[in-house]
């Protein structure tokens, strides 16, 4: 597969919504607050999902938008921990593919991402998605939906905050 390249744009507000956790389906659910919102980030020409570890990101083909987290995603046998999320811009982060054709609902795994720990806050919902050690240094970081915060670092992924709501 070609390159994947990460980038943010100051000024967009992240999609408005709320992260839940269903634990009797071990499965991320994002409910968007506005429809209108979505449309309008998505564009017409369908969505891929990106992984990063086994989570998904929404992701448009038309702009390369990222637009929410969601998915199957165990919280089982997982580190639990203090989970503090960095301040974040609120922006929108894009990705751009280079030598690949993007094929609507194909999902393409961002490389690196499969060996992330996983930390998580039972006190606070808050998860951590990323390298054993975190590194906040030469990074940027945008919240691009609500509780949803993305390290960028050199035009790639560093780390992936979310903050989760439990239903059953």
């Amino acid at each position: 597969m070609g390159a994947m390249r990460f980038f943010y744009l100051k000024g967009a507000g992240p999609l408005h919504g709320k992260i839940f956790y269903r634990e009797d389906e071990y499965a991320i659910d994002f409910v968007c607050s506005s429809s209108e919102q979505l449309n309008l980030k998505a564009g017409t020409q369908g969505c891929i999902s990106l992984l990063a570890h086994s989570l998904q990101l929404e992701t448009s083909v038309e702009t390369g938008a990222l637009l929410y987290p969601w998915g199957f995603f165990p919280l089982v046998n997982v580190v639990d921990g203090s989970v503090e999320p960095p301040k974040a811009i609120c922006g929108e982060v894009r990705v751009e593919f280079s030598g690949v054709q993007l094929v609507q609902g194909v999902s393409y795994e961002i490389p690196g991402t499969r060996d992330w720990t996983v930390i998580r806050d039972s006190g606070s919902g808050w998860v951590y998605i990323g390298p054993e050690r975190f590194v906040s240094e030469n990074q940027v970081f945008v919240e691009f939906a609500s509780g949803s915060i993305i390290g960028v670092v050199e035009m790639g992924v560093s780390c992936l905050f979310i903050r989760l709501e439990l239903t059953s």
